[in-house]
């Protein structure tokens, strides 16, 4: 057999692995080198249920222990980013703040918005992350990943019809993304610098960067046939009075009541009571489907 290009740790601390900072321990936690150390880890634990974890923001570690029936598979190690014929080329495990840095050294507009957004790329394609109005699939091209249940590495160019509201083809169905292309399109470095600090300084006044969070809480709604925005959703949840409610280490952010944050030792027993808090309250009080954001793992 072949050397594998992946390292095995047995019983880690998912920690340092969870932006909420959820503690609990898996019992086998695979780092792979590459691109195709993460296909061998892939095909070698298929039998398994194999949770791909990259910077760990919008996912919440509903167990204090993970036993031999799953594996983490951490793509830290797989970050390139390169530029190939007008386009850029981001492995999985890039984040997304270094992708929107990439893309203004090469004078490439339309990454802005992705500078503050604590995520990966592999993450956010498969989320189809986005923030203040945009989405990431207005920037790709063409996407290659790994087909677990036939065992295929496959391209995907017609992206057509693959991307919905905050998800993908690539969530829905068991597919792993390895690598993304995005269309680059040429602007002035001044401007997209602007764009940059703007963006910043919108979150950084409007959410909470005291406490470890995963990020929002629940997606956009409609009310009255109308998709609502993260912010608007924040007024559902004042509306309901819920800001500041505590459960455990877990509470309702007071600055931006769309985000649950860590005061401290929260598990993510005490994350999902308040979920689960929100949107009974929503659904009763005023009739509105709260969709949690958060990947329960």
């Amino acid at each position: 057999m072949k050397n594998r290009l992946y390292q095995k740790f047995n019983k880690v601390d998912l920690t340092p692995y969870n932006s909420m900072r959820i503690e609990s321990i898996a019992d086998i936690f695979i780092v792979p080198i590459n691109q195709d150390g993460l296909i061998d880890a892939m095909r070698d634990f298929a039998q398994k249920k194999t949770i791909l974890i990259g910077n760990g923001t919008n996912i919440i570690l509903s167990q204090q222990r993970y036993r031999s029936e799953y594996v983490f598979i951490c793509t830290n190690l797989i970050n390139n980013i390169y530029c190939c014929e007008n386009q850029i080329i981001a492995s999985c495990g890039a984040k997304l703040s270094e992708l929107a840095n990439f893309a203004l050294s090469k004078s490439c507009i339309g990454f802005e918005f992705l500078e503050d957004i604590p995520g990966t790329v592999g993450g956010a394609v498969a989320m189809n992350a986005g923030a203040d109005g945009h989405s990431i699939n207005e920037l790709v091209r063409q996407v290659t990943y790994f087909d677990i249940v036939n065992n295929e590495v496959k391209q995907i160019v017609d992206l057509d019809q693959i991307f919905d509201h905050r998800s993908s083809f690539f969530k829905k169905k068991r597919l792993a993304v390895i690598e993304t292309s995005f269309e680059c399109k040429k602007g002035k470095d001044k401007n997209i610098m602007k764009k940059i600090f703007d963006y910043k300084k919108k979150r950084f006044s409007r959410q909470p960067r005291e406490f470890p969070s995963s990020g929002c809480m629940f997606r956009g709604v409609k009310v009255n046939g109308q998709k609502t925005q993260s912010r608007q959703v924040s007024e559902i949840i004042k509306t309901l009075k819920l800001q500041g409610e505590k459960i455990g280490g877990a509470m309702i952010s007071e600055k931006h009541p769309n985000f649950i944050v860590n005061t401290g030792r929260a598990t993510g027993s005490d994350c999902l009571k308040l979920v689960r808090l929100c949107q009974n309250r929503a659904k009763k009080e005023l009739g509105v489907n709260l969709l949690c954001e958060y990947v329960i793992i």
